[in-house]
């Protein structure tokens, strides 16, 4: 989400994967899920979207956050990893991927130990498909084009010099991590031509499957997913028979209400494959507590009273000028309280 309007015009592209409209059954509800369960995007701390698990890391601000976010009804929290290419150690000539630098990979575990101190689990992203750049070429677009491809054997490199690394650490705390995220809203890099005009359906699919196949030889434990803007996305398919292992949705509306449901519904009990909302919040960019509570509690109802295991609200740290949860002074916005009584009668 990252609080940038730009990434609206996203719900533009839904790539034609269905011609139906979306759904306006919301009075229509499927079974329940008893185990609904209920988080925080922090995704990074404070306002340093580029370096906040590098140069400006801090451990009390960490622990804080994460203290606040379990007192404040959350069991789940989602963090960026690489996004733009935060800790990364990047080599001149391809491949560049050369490992992770040591100070992220301290900080990335002395986060997990605060996570398990709280009592909660993380949810990782490992890239923001937000900030992968457009055309023109520019170097970090031909990094995340060889990347995305195994140009120059560049997802090799970051399967052997990262990805190994860090799921050793990760699996130090398998009662800590929820699950990967491969790729926070994918839609971005296809709008982007990351699989040029005419491979924008099976070009993805064919990295989604390339990764998850990967992490499952290393870390067959670790639950996997590729987080979607547009419910059209899962709704149409891009994200089935990969071996997922649960299903990632974003909504921003107004209303709490779930685009494609029913349809997504359809999918889940077909599959067993779950699904939950990993971001959502009011599409207003005026901070509102009554608009913020109403759209809360109307899409934790409704994820609950559908298919849905489980909802992440957008965004816990107050650095978020509008979304954010927790104000600057520390005391906590309406729609807390609405999160807590909700989960008090689960």
């Amino acid at each position: 989400m990252k609080n940038r309007i730009v990434l609206f015009a996203f719900v533009l592209v839904s790539f034609a994967f269905s011609s139906r409209p979306s759904s306006a059954l919301q009075q229509k509800p499927s079974t329940k899920k008893a185990n609904f369960e209920i988080g925080y995007n922090e995704a990074w701390f404070g306002n340093d979207y580029l370096y906040s698990m590098i140069k400006t890391f801090d451990i009390n601000y960490v622990n804080k956050v994460f203290a606040d976010i379990k007192s404040s009804g959350g069991d789940i929290v989602r963090m960026y990893l690489f996004q733009v290419r935060q800790g990364l150690v990047i080599n001149q000539f391809a491949p560049q991927t050369a490992g992770i630098d040591p100070v992220m990979f301290a900080n990335i575990k002395s986060m997990l130990d605060s996570a398990r101190a709280h009592g909660l689990r993380v949810y990782f992203t490992l890239h923001d498909a937000d900030a992968m750049p457009a055309p023109p070429q520019s170097e970090l677009r031909d990094y995340y084009f060889n990347l995305i491809h195994n140009k120059f054997g560049e997802a090799d490199a970051f399967n052997a010099n990262v990805m190994t690394p860090l799921l050793n650490l990760l699996s130090q705390y398998q009662d800590t991590v929820y699950g990967i995220d491969l790729a926070n809203e994918l839609s971005a890099a296809i709008k982007n031509q990351y699989w040029g005009l005419f491979d924008q359906f099976d070009g993805p699919r064919r990295w989604l499957k390339s990764m998850r196949d990967f992490i499952r030889t290393q870390a067959p434990w670790i639950r996997v997913s590729c987080s979607a803007m547009n419910t059209a996305d899962v709704e149409g398919g891009l994200y089935s028979d990969l071996g997922l292992d649960f299903y990632d949705v974003h909504i921003y509306n107004d209303k709490g209400e779930i685009p494609y449901f029913y349809e997504l519904c359809d999918i889940v009990h077909k599959t067993g494959i779950p699904i939950i909302v990993g971001e959502f919040g009011q599409l207003g960019q005026n901070v509102d507590d009554a608009l913020q509570s109403s759209v809360t509690l109307n899409l934790l109802n409704n994820a609950k009273n559908q298919c849905f295991s489980g909802a992440i609200a957008w965004r816990f740290d107050p650095a978020d000028v509008v979304y954010h949860y927790q104000r600057s002074d520390g005391t906590l916005r309406p729609a807390v309280d609405v999160i807590k009584a909700f989960k008090a009668g689960l």
